[in-house]
């Protein structure tokens, strides 16, 4: 799907379109991530991240809570691209 929504995109379309791209894509991508850390560090504080099977309380390193909050919001502006339909 990704592939496609980039193999699709008309370069002229997306030159028009791009400081949109750059706001939406870059902008919101950085808020994205520190929205998503904030939680997760908050979470992970609180202590309510517990394992499934004996509810034993799980405590997230600083680096692995980057890691996975990069992993999470890096998809957001490349899934946009696939809802712009070629003209």
């Amino acid at each position: 799907m990704i592939f496609a929504g980039g193999y699709n995109l008309k370069k002229r379309k997306f030159f028009q379109n791009f400081k949109y791209i750059l706001i939406f894509g870059v902008f919101g991508t950085i808020i994205s991530f520190f929205v998503i850390f904030s939680l997760t560090y908050l979470i992970n504080k609180l202590e309510w991240i517990k394992k499934w099977d004996d509810s034993q309380t799980v405590i997230l390193s600083t680096v692995f809570i980057i890691k996975f909050s990069a992993t999470i919001c890096a998809t957001d502006s490349v899934a946009a691209l696939t809802l712009i339909k070629p003209a």
